[in-house]
């Protein structure tokens, strides 16, 4: 891409204008180059399981459940089956 002029956000169209202005220019154009043409879903699941236990194992420290659960955008329910399964898997690694 030849510049005669330096690119702004508002140069840009739709989503790549809405990147632009989060993360900035240069890094909209390295996603368009990179990603061009395919279509990109954000999954809500950031975090792996493996972190959000250690943080759980860090944070509960004087936190509740429900505290930990929200910093991390998941519901009291779906933590409690997390560590349920987290320990299920380690206790088999053990045996």
């Amino acid at each position: 891409m030849e510049e005669n002029q330096p690119i702004e956000a508002q140069d840009l169209a739709g989503i790549y204008r809405d990147i632009a202005e989060i993360i900035g220019v240069e890094n909209a154009l390295q996603i368009y180059n990179h990603l061009k043409g395919q279509q990109v879903t954000f999954p809500m699941k950031l975090f792996t399981t493996d972190y959000i236990m250690r943080q759980v194992i860090d944070d509960k420290n004087g936190k509740s459940i429900k505290q930990v659960a929200v910093k991390f955008n998941y519901t009291e329910r779906h933590l409690h089956k997390m560590i349920k399964e987290f320990k299920k898997r380690n206790t088999e690694k053990e045996a």
